[in-house]
């Protein structure tokens, strides 16, 4: 994709970790590497030891499954891109052409380690994008020049697609406690008898989704929020030290006001605000929070940026 790996750090290990990321005595967090690719958000990469750690990855359609889509500018040009370096491409691209998520094209890449990217394009922008409508961001508000990728026309993170259990009830949690806001609902999808459903998105083919509802928080990247039913579906939770564990970033500009705010709303803090003051990363401070949807939601400030 070409991305750019400008901060590395770690290891940790200790018992503040428990507290502070909710995992077992005993887990070591081996490296941390930050990613940069467009003009976006950043992709954070952790390599975890841990007792009991899971091995397995979860599938779009499991309780912790989850991708990261990435606008493009001319999706068959992208796909084009990612065939000649070998990619392993799902079916696509595929086009909505009815409701209000009409005008977007789309088109799943499996990754070596088992997760899931997307590649997502809508130049005329989507149906339900109306003028009474206060729409999703895009990446396309920053500019449409490519930057730091080997991808054409990749201009960035466009959402971070979730898995949860109940759809509404991540949805309220994301709207009470952060503000955000749901322009756009759509499904569901299904095939009842053929194979689209593992073409498409790589799940059982009698895998159904419910519901897809997309969310806009702050001046970055959406979080697409899904409900699945599948005959495998795994319905367990995940720690963050699991393999396909994960978790959404929101930086604040104050650590201690976005805490006590969030806080005295959800009233799910783990341990913190912890700030780095050695090492490349030594200027963050960070606070992660549990959600009623097993994704954990972090606040991160680095108001006067990081030592790397």
């Amino acid at each position: 994709l070409g991305a750019a790996a400008p901060l590395t750090f770690g290891p940790f290990e200790g018992d503040f970790l428990q507290g502070a990321l909710d995992v077992v005595a005993g887990t070591k967090i081996d490296q941390i590497t930050m990613l940069r690719l467009g003009h976006s958000a950043n992709i954070e990469l952790f390599q975890y030891s841990a007792p009991g750690q899971r091995h397995d990855m979860p599938k779009n359609s499991d309780w912790t499954g989850h991708h990261v889509a990435f606008y493009v500018t001319d999706i068959d040009a992208a796909i084009e891109y990612m065939d000649s370096r070998g990619v392993t491409r799902l079916f696509g691209p595929f086009t909505l052409t009815d409701g209000p998520a009409a005008g977007q094209s789309i088109n799943y890449f499996k990754t070596p380690w088992g997760s899931y990217i997307e590649f997502i394009s809508y130049p005329n922008d989507m149906a339900y994008d109306v003028p009474s409508v206060h729409p999703l961001w895009t990446p396309k508000r920053n500019g449409l020049d490519a930057v730091q990728t080997k991808v054409p026309g990749l201009l960035g993170i466009d959402h971070v697609g979730l898995t949860v259990p109940d759809i509404a009830i991540a949805a309220a949690w994301l709207e009470t406690n952060l503000g955000y806001a749901n322009p756009l609902t759509f499904g569901p999808f299904a095939d009842p008898t053929g194979g689209f459903m593992t073409a498409l998105v790589d799940v059982h083919p009698r895998a159904v989704v419910e519901q897809i509802r997309m969310l806009r928080g702050g001046n970055g990247p959406n979080i697409e929020l899904f409900q699945y039913t599948s005959p495998d579906q795994d319905r367990s939770a995940r720690r963050n030290s699991d393999w396909g564990g994960h978790h959404v970033g929101l930086y604040v500009q104050r650590i201690d006001k976005g805490v006590e705010t969030l806080q005295s709303r959800a009233g799910s803090k783990l341990d913190g605000p912890l700030s780095l003051t050695e090492g490349p990363a030594a200027g963050q401070s960070i606070n992660y929070f549990r959600t009623p949807f097993g994704t954990n939601v972090e606040l991160i400030s680095y108001p006067h940026g990081m030592a790397y």
